[in-house]
């Protein structure tokens, strides 16, 4: 993980903080949830397994709120969360990596 890819999440992180903090109560919570991932996400002691362990429950958090609670995002809320899936894709593509490498080694 490079420096440009964690100042891409950590501007997405921001991004979501504000636009979720005007919206319902379940947005709200979640921009409670991004807005303290800033510090962590800009930590430089987070890299890596590390960074992606912290930042990708809130992805799964995001897309669980829309596709299974029905949480509607105004075009604004839309916008940040494309912009936080894209900034986080290195780290599931890497993270649903290993979980395969691992299924394969254990069997």
């Amino acid at each position: 993980m490079g420096d440009k890819e964690k100042m891409l999440i950590v501007a997405a992180l921001i991004g979501l903080s504000h636009s979720f903090a005007t919206g319902s109560a379940q947005a709200q919570a979640l921009a409670v949830r991004s807005k303290g991932l800033i510090t962590v996400a800009a930590d430089a002691k987070y890299q890596g397994v590390k960074l992606y362990t912290e930042v990708l429950p809130l992805r799964r958090a995001i897309a669980d709120a829309i596709s299974m609670d029905g949480l509607i995002l105004s075009p604004e809320q839309q916008r940040d969360w494309e912009d936080y899936k894209q900034a986080t894709q290195q780290a599931y593509d890497d993270y649903w990596k290993s979980i395969s490498t691992l299924r394969t080694l254990a069997f």
